[in-house]
């Protein structure tokens, strides 16, 4: 499947134009598409290592593309040369970089570390970058391993719902969608029940948000209060797609509110 087109000019200044309160801003990310796969090297996901070497900021691409689902478990070593500074980053559908990924963990000695990437789904193209950004030059090997499993659908939400009850897992992706039956402005409002971490809530219609590749993001912290992300200009059945992450484990409750129909309308 493919990303959606860029949204137009007007589209985003309309909602950089939107009340949001200061401890839950609003951010807006340009979106990529480079979903063939391309100018990249297919990483095996048996086990077997891919190996190389890099010198001062330099990046080496990789990427999967499944045709089983499942959760990818990356393990990173740092084989020779400099023992710091090696990173790895992960995205879902674009070539992801310092900055720009949808997950990422770094390796610092000659120990290895672990990512687990899960609910990845068939017939999606997965970069991963290895990229050294200290000094001198590092060897490094790079293991991927597919452990099958079902793949988990995004929870389909309905405006004017009561709340949604949700486990959140660790540095991973809780996947929603709502599709109004109305042109209008809704709201997507999330509620920290459990865990005490950093929490983002993602947007991006007709698209699977993740944190290199949304229209619009709010960050969250703290339990016990609602908070909004609003969304204007929204159209009948054009399904938006919502992720949430955390940065540890917990639970949230969310829902979908109508906050306006084009035209004077009633909400539903």
């Amino acid at each position: 499947p493919s990303f959606p087109t860029m949204p137009t000019a007007s589209f985003l200044m309309a909602l950089a134009l939107l009340p949001v309160a200061a401890s839950f801003p609003v951010e807006v990310s340009v979106l990529q598409d480079h979903s063939n796969c391309t100018n990249a090297d297919s990483l095996p996901i048996d086990g077997t290592p891919a190996t190389g070497s890099l010198n001062y900021m330099e990046y080496k691409q990789y990427y999967v593309y499944l045709e089983q689902s499942g959760d990818l478990t990356l393990t990173q070593t740092i084989t020779g040369g400099s023992q710091y500074g090696v990173w790895n980053f992960a995205a879902r559908g674009y070539q992801p970089v310092d900055g720009k990924s949808d997950w990422d963990f770094g390796t610092i000695s000659s120990q290895s570390e672990s990512k687990t990437l899960k609910n990845l789904e068939v017939g999606v193209c997965y970069y991963i970058a290895v990229a050294h950004l200290e000094t001198d030059s590092v060897s490094y090997s790079l293991v991927a391993k597919l452990t099958p499993q079902t793949w988990k659908p995004p929870t389909n939400l309905t405006v004017d719902d009561m709340p949604f009850a949700a486990p959140l897992d660790a540095w991973q992706y809780t996947d929603f969608m709502v599709t109004p039956s109305f042109n209008g402005n809704i709201s997507v409002e999330v509620n920290i029940v459990s865990g005490r971490s950093s929490v983002a809530l993602l947007a991006l219609p007709q698209g699977v948000p993740r944190l290199g590749n949304f229209l619009v993001k709010a960050d969250e912290s703290k339990e016990g209060e609602w908070k909004s992300l609003p969304l204007s200009f929204m159209r009948k059945d054009v399904p938006i797609g919502i992720a949430v992450t955390s940065s540890g484990d917990g639970s949230i409750d969310i829902k979908v509110v109508c906050t306006g129909v084009y035209g004077g309308g009633q909400c539903p």
